[in-house]
Order: structure tokens, then C-alpha cells, then sequence
């Protein structure tokens, strides 16, 4: 099996255990607006929304190097402490680069916390990609939100 086929299947059972498995968190905030940059958008403008208290979409603007990447992601949320989880998902996104348009595919693992007692979110996840049948797995990314509710 060639090495494209294996990351294929690899990105399926992390989208099938995702989909199965069954999370107790609790959403922090209905909806934050906030920045990410790192080695893999130099910098993004991000918004979160929960759909429920585990479930969360994710919008992302963001620059690289020439690079105009617009994505989005579903997310899923546990529990580690109170105010700190851990997630994973995936998602896809539409890069623009000298022209040309291409599709890429992201999974996302991260961490994240809220702070009591001001309105704010941090955030630091790896983010695989697959774009133009290349694999990156390089990409981590620090992220900050303003909790907006």
C-alpha cells in the first residue's frame, strides 16, 4: 500500500473514532473570536461556536507566506480539568496561492483552556494536512480568543 492510501486510512479511523466515541464536556463559552499563528499559518483569524456542550465548529482565515488559506472544522471536547480540555476533529479548506485554488484536508488535536475570571481562551493544537496530494504534519499552532458570551 502506498504511503498516500495509508494516510487516507488513517485519516477515516480518526474520523470513525471520532464520530463513535462519546464525550462529558462541558462547552466554556457559546462563542469566542480570537488570533492563531505558528508553523503553519504565519497568522489567522479564528471563530468557535459550540454546538453543543462536546461539539464545536471552527472558522479560520489565515496568511502563509502568499498563501490565503479559508477553513473550517468540527471539533469534539473532553474533559481534563475544570476550564481545561483536550479535542480532535477535522476539517477542510480552500487554499489560494498565485492563482490557483486547491482543497486541502486538516485533523486537528489540541488543547485548550479558559480562564475564569477574564473572558479569554487559549489554544495550541498540531493540525495534519493533506493539500495537493502532499502529507504535512508539521503544523502546530498557538491560538487566542475573546470569549464573546
Amino acid at each position: 500500500m502506498d504511503n498516500m492510501k495509508k494516510k487516507i486510512i488513517f485519516l477515516l479511523l480518526g474520523f470513525a473514532i471520532f464520530t463513535t466515541t462519546k464525550s462529558t464536556a462541558q462547552a466554556y463559552f457559546d462563542q469566542a473570536v480570537g488570533l492563531r499563528g505558528g508553523s503553519g499559518i504565519f497568522g489567522a483569524v479564528t471563530y468557535k461556536k459550540y454546538v453543543n456542550a462536546s461539539d464545536a465548529i471552527e472558522a479560520i482565515v489565515g496568511l502563509n507566506d502568499g498563501l490565503i488559506n479559508v477553513g473550517g472544522a468540527y471539533q469534539r471536547h473532553f474533559p481534563i480539568t475544570d476550564g481545561f480540555d483536550w479535542y480532535l476533529g477535522g476539517g477542510a479548506s480552500l487554499r489560494i496561492f498565485d492563482g490557483n485554488i486547491g482543497i486541502g484536508i486538516q485533523g486537528y488535536l489540541g488543547i485548550q483552556y479558559v480562564f475564569d475570571d477574564i473572558p479569554l481562551n487559549l489554544t495550541l493544537d498540531w493540525v495534519p494536512s493533506v493539500a495537493g496530494g502532499n502529507f504535512a504534519a508539521t503544523y502546530a499552532n498557538l491560538g487566542i480568543r475573546y470569549i464573546l458570551d
